[in-house]
Parts: C-alpha cells; structure tokens; sequence
C-alpha cells in the first residue's frame, strides 16, 4: 500500500504514527496497486474543528471519505471507519457467487450511495 501524506507534512509525529495505525486496518482489503492519500486540515466553517480526508485509488476506480470533528485523532478514526466500511463492502461483493442479477442489483444500490467518485 502506497501512502501518500503530504497534507500531513504540518502535523506531529503522533499524529502520522496514528495515521499509520489507523490504516493498517485497511490492508487486507486493498487490492495490489492501490494508493492511499490522507490529509488533515483544519476546518474553515468551524473553529477549532479538522477535517480528515482518507482518498483510496485502485485500479478499479477511487473510494473517497471525509470527516470532521473538534480533535484531530476522532476526525482520522471517523474517516477511517467510513472509508474501511466502503471497503469492506467492494471486498464481499467480489466474494460473491457469480450470480449477474444479484450482482447488478447491489452494484446499482452502491452507485445510489455515491460510494465511488
């Protein structure tokens, strides 16, 4: 897994430690060539809030997450948990049998929930 972390550049080493940590969870789940970008920003609508965006590219299209919350690390973990749930998904539907209607029927239920981007 290829992380790209540039907007993380400004935060402490903590906290890119937690990043870290936080996507190792991830692994199991990203297909081979994958690329994860993280960035942690502070929030322009809300003081004293960040704003964590977790952007997962695979060969198959990219998957997208973003949280906001008044602590750093709550913002990291709720973004994580999204973007691991959207994962999670794509993985067990690739488990499935080769039933076409059953297939094409989630794959239009993901779509609906604008999942990829």
């Amino acid at each position: 897994m290829a992380i790209k972390d540039s907007a993380t550049v400004k935060s402490s080493p903590e906290v890119r430690a937690f990043i870290y940590q936080q996507l190792s969870d991830l692994e199991e789940f990203l297909p081979q060539g994958s690329a994860v970008s993280v960035s942690i920003l502070p929030e322009e609508t809300k003081k004293l809030s960040f704003c964590a965006k977790i952007e997962i590219m695979t060969p198959g299209g990219t998957l997208l997450s973003t949280a906001i919350h008044g602590d750093e690390y709550a913002a990291i973990v709720s973004a994580k948990r999204d973007i691991k749930s959207q994962l999670e998904f794509w993985f067990h539907l690739g488990e499935l049998e080769e039933n076409d209607d059953s297939r094409e029927r989630l794959i239009e239920a993901i779509s609906e929930k604008r999942y990829l981007h």
